[in-house]
């Protein structure tokens, strides 16, 4: 009854390169393991092995040649199969759709210069949990299979194919009898257990993984000693060592070649793995999301000013960015026991320091960017009044494709020196801004960055409404005028003693409530008490429950209900009013900062947490009669009704009977829908350290908690549901406010460098190609219908072709001879697609 089974014995190293170790004991590990399964292959002609991460590889390659040039052999004769397709295996749920795309660009295109080849199947040995648009990105990266262990019940079925929103479609399997590894004594165990089995299932290819794991290893002398004892207990089945690769291709051909082994479809996200990870380690979290978001931007300002600069004859050769470090420190934090949480006290000390490279990287490329763009523009500002000071010319960008229009603020000294004349009336001192097209702008004098000397005018910062172009620039004036005249602010927001309104928005706050009171449009906009906070127990470890027992799942038990303690008007408008509130609850206190502006639908929060409680929780509750959220994720966006704790990213659409919300953050990633209509957002977990096991607050007192202390962060709310998105990327990357130097250059002082609609279309990147032959954009569809995206660019109409429902595009943005520009369809590696068209814009550049 065996005789047409096989399997396929499948021997890799789990290697977490950072958990309970740093990465240099990870990484020279990565080596040792190399070594020894090469000298085992050596030994053991049958011998075969998967390794994914080409961050490892790379490692090796660089301080191992010797090892490398073997491995590289091994490859070449199918031994050793090059899987995962991504650096490194990382979280599946929180990091953002292009660092994902990143992932498998940067991945993909080194396995194949340094083996001739792409990963087929993907490996995500130990992630926690997958976003339901995986299939359609891994898809687009090259890949046709993946196998992963958690979920270890999502779906029911362990082999299938899993179907993404825009139809990528993977053959996926996961383990039918243990894990990714295996303890020493184990394999013939399993392999018994895969017999058994084998009788209920349709296919008869079954895939064995073995090997040591978490901590490198490989399989052992034993294991491979068991496997032979046991095949040849076993005539009647087909036992051999395979790859991961050869398994899914076997698999595949049964599946096509008998009608009888269709396999299940499922469409959905593989969630959920232990839930406690979307908020553990928060304030790293917060770190990565903030350098994510600056590297963005950085690389979109960079990218769209140097092919401004090719203008108007210019060659279409990119400028190379110094960013590939920055986007690698990215890549190598999303791994799945660093972004999620689960490392080590002293792990996170240095991730925090190789983080650091991103954000102060992503400043230097805008820096140089703004620089050398600038120097081609009109920079100039008035001459200076006699013994006057000149003013400041101030270089503003909108980082994205819509114009924007809102506020922004800056500050400078006005003067090289404190201006005497208005010692003690530092509010008096008469300034402007300059627009180039609107003259002098409304402002609103706002406190400064500093408390030195505030009875001088050494610093001075303002708050203006500025429209912007679409991704485009602006050059303004900002100058000490004694002539300068108050322009008038048509629709003034004001502040009371305990409240703030304007436009449709009313919020206060009394000492001793339970929450903060805000009013749209005369409605509420939230059930009593109205924005609130609640500390609930939270006894579960690092990663929460792995059994995912119902008490672990929703954390709705209150230790505190936060109180008002204090209330204060901060800014009082005429553009933007400020309620200071401060809340308190246990050894905790949280001040919000809650602003109104002038002609925005949206209210804004800047949030200041002091954070000191143990086995617990932090929640912002938004009280309501919601049954249903969409929540942006990894890929796109999925809609949930009340499932308990849930990953998402940075925008949530609530809509219940009669209400709806829209929230957006730049930091937070965990939420919970209650039964009870409530939207709960996870600030910080009280936990410990790489801890699987609950304890209680009194347990483990010598022992580090993360996320004591103070973290900041901010959100908004709104009832603009179709604005949210728009208002969730100007969250996080708002306008770029930069000092420049005056100049005389021929170029304008206000421009827009591209646009793009409909709004169902979505901006990933625009970047240098890797190959330096022209610029990358990449567009993904928000939409259920084929879209045909229309893109301005540099003043030329980009002729695209549509747009699958949810899917990604690329295209190659170059030069034609003599004039216009082109748009040449890529894969995610910006390899021209075989059966694409290239799209060719006639016309001469203005």
């Amino acid at each position: 009854m065996n005789k047409d089974i096989t399997i396929h014995l499948i021997p890799n190293a789990h290697l977490d390169p950072v958990w309970l170790w740093d990465w240099r004991e990870g990484f020279t590990e990565m080596i040792t393991t190399t070594r020894v399964v090469l000298d085992l292959m050596d030994e053991f002609p049958e011998l075969t092995f998967v390794r994914g991460e080409a961050f490892l590889y790379r490692h090796i390659e660089q301080n191992d040649p010797s090892a490398f040039r073997r491995l590289q052999a091994r490859v070449a004769e199918g031994r050793w199969d090059v899987v995962g397709g991504t650096m490194l295996q990382g979280d599946m749920n929180m990091p953002a759709t292009e660092t994902f795309v990143r992932h498998m660009l940067f991945a993909q295109r080194y396995f194949h210069e340094r083996f001739g080849l792409k990963a087929r199947a993907g490996w995500s040995a130990d992630c926690f949990g997958h976003s339901a648009a995986l299939p359609d990105l891994l898809e687009a990266g090259g890949l046709e299979y993946y196998a992963y262990t958690r979920p270890g019940s999502v779906p029911e079925h362990n082999t299938f194919w899993w179907e993404g929103p825009a139809g990528g479609r993977l053959l996926v399997h996961r383990p039918l009898v243990g894990w990714y590894g295996m303890e020493r004594h184990e394999l013939s165990g399993r392999l018994d257990g895969l017999l058994e089995k084998a009788g209920r299932l349709t296919t008869r290819t079954m895939a064995c993984f073995m090997g040591l794991g978490d901590h490198g290893g490989h399989p052992s002398r034993r294991m491979l000693a068991e496997a032979g004892e046991w095949r040849k207990a076993h005539p009647g089945v087909i036992v051999r060592f395979s790859t991961l690769t050869r398994f899914f291709d076997e698999l595949r051909a049964e599946i096509a070649g008998r009608a009888d082994a269709a396999m299940p479809v499922f469409k959905g996200e593989l969630n959920f793995a232990p839930r406690g990870i979307y908020s553990a380690a928060a304030r790293f979290k917060f770190a990565y999301r903030r350098a994510e978001a600056l590297v963005r931007r950085a690389e979109r300002v960079a990218a769209v000013t140097d092919a401004a600069g090719t203008l108007p004859a210019g060659p279409s050769q990119a400028r190379a960015l110094d960013l590939r470090e920055a986007w690698e420190a990215i890549l190598f934090n999303t791994f799945h026991d660093i972004l999620p949480g689960a490392a080590i006290e002293r792990a996170y000390d240095e991730q925090f320091d190789w983080l650091a490279i991103a954000p102060h990287a992503a400043r230097m490329a805008e820096q140089r960017a703004v620089r050398d763009f600038a120097a081609t523009l009109d920079t100039r500002v008035r001459p200076a009044a006699p013994d006057m000071p000149a003013g400041l010319p101030m270089f503003l960008f909108n980082p994205h494709p819509w114009p924007y229009r809102g506020t922004v603020e800056m500050e400078a000294c006005l003067d090289y020196r404190p201006i005497w004349k208005y010692q003690d009336c530092p509010d008096r001192l008469p300034v402007t801004v300059l627009d180039p097209q609107a003259g002098a702008l409304p402002l609103q004098k706002i406190a400064n960055e500093n408390l030195f000397v505030q009875n001088l005018n050494l610093r001075n910062r303002v708050l203006v409404p500025v429209e912007l172009p679409a991704m485009g620039w602006k050059v303004v004036e900002f100058a000490y005028d004694e002539t300068a005249r108050e322009a008038p602010v048509p629709d003034p927001v004001q502040a009371g003693e305990l409240s703030i309104s304007g436009g449709e928005w009313d919020v206060k706050a009394v000492p001793g409530g339970a929450g903060v009171q805000i009013t749209s449009a005369g409605r509420p906009l939230l059930d009593e008490p109205g924005l609130t906070a609640l500390t609930v127990e939270d006894p579960w470890g690092t990663w929460g429950d792995f059994a995912e027992s119902p008490s672990s799942t929703s954390l709705t038990q209150v230790r505190h209900a936060w109180r008002v303690t204090g209330v204060e008007a901060g800014e009082r408008g005429p553009l933007r009013a400020t309620l200071n509130v401060r809340m308190e609850a246990g050894r905790s206190r949280m001040d919000l900062a809650v602003a109104v502006a002038s002609g925005r639908s949206a209210l804004d929060v800047s949030v200041r947490v002091f954070w000191d409680e143990r086995s617990a929780r932090l929640k912002l509750a938004l009280p309501g009669r919601f049954t249903r959220a969409e929540y942006d994720v990894m890929g796109g966006s999925i809609r949930r009704g009340p499932l308990g704790e849930v990953p998402g990213g940075r925008w949530v659409r609530l809509e219940g009977e009669g209400c709806s919300l829209g929230f957006a953050s730049d930091a937070l990633y965990n939420f919970n829908l209650t039964d009870a209509g409530v939207f709960q957002a996870t600030v910080a977990r009280a936990t410990r350290y790489s801890a699987d096991l609950p304890a209680k607050a009194e347990e483990h007192q010598w022992r580090a908690v993360p996320d004591l202390g103070e973290l900041k962060f901010r959100f908004l709310l709104t009832r603009d549901l179709p604005a949210l998105e728009r208002l969730a990327a100007e969250l996080e990357q708002p306008p770029l406010v930069m000092h420049v130097n005056p100049a005389a250059g021929p170029g304008a002082r206000a421009g827009g460098m591209m646009t793009l609609e409909p709004d169902t279309v979505r901006l990933l990147a625009i970047k240098p190609a890797e190959d330096r032959q022209g610029w990358i954009l990449r567009l993904q569809s928000a939409s259920d219908r084929v879209v045909e995206p229309r893109v301005s660019w540099l003043g030329q109409p980009l002729a695209l072709a549509p747009v699958l429902p949810h899917a990604l595009a690329t295209f190659r943005i170059m030069r034609k001879t003599p004039g216009g520009w082109q748009a040449i369809p890529v894969d995610i590696c910006e390899n021209t697609c075989q059966s694409a068209r290239t799209d060719n814009i006639e016309g001469r550049l203005p």
